[in-house]
């Protein structure tokens, strides 16, 4: 069996199976299955081709992230912001971040996604030690791209 790796996949209209160029020039086809994308690197032609020769990661990762699909989640996520605070706002407590919720936009959206994968290459005990200013936790890329409580 080929080798492959599991993807979680929203689906924001109707996707159909594709391919992109595996890191060795193979193709790579993509299937949905189960809100899942299968990786299986093949030999062959597809319907989508996509050369990743010189792409950079965050142009590899525009290919999944594709505008639809960004602009469907900043939605969402502001869409529940707003059920929560209509439903929640009563019942908050005075100083709750919550309260001072702004809708985000996608280029702040994408900085989020940024920084949760730096999080998952540079490991800390607590999340607020991201932002710590201690020289034993410190990294001022997380301070200077959003600040802790947003």
């Amino acid at each position: 069996m080929a080798p492959y790796v599991y993807i979680p996949y929203v689906s924001v209209s109707n996707p159909t199976p594709w391919a992109v160029a595996g890191p060795h020039g193979q193709l790579a086809s993509l299937t949905i299955i189960c809100n899942l994308l299968f990786f299986v690197y093949t030999s062959g032609n597809s319907s989508i081709n996509v050369d990743l020769t010189d792409k950079t990661d965050y142009q590899i990762f525009r290919l999944f992230l594709t505008q639809e699909l960004l602009r469907y989640i900043v939605t969402q996520t502001n869409l529940y912001a707003r059920q929560y605070l209509e439903k929640n706002l009563s019942d908050l407590p005075p100083h709750s971040r919550s309260k001072l919720w702004k809708d985000t936009d996608e280029a702040e959206m994408i900085q989020f996604f940024g920084l949760t994968f730096l999080m998952s290459l540079n490991s800390r005990p607590r999340l607020h030690m991201y932002w710590s200013t201690c020289p034993l936790f410190s990294s001022q890329v997380f301070g200077s791209t959003m600040p802790r409580d947003r």
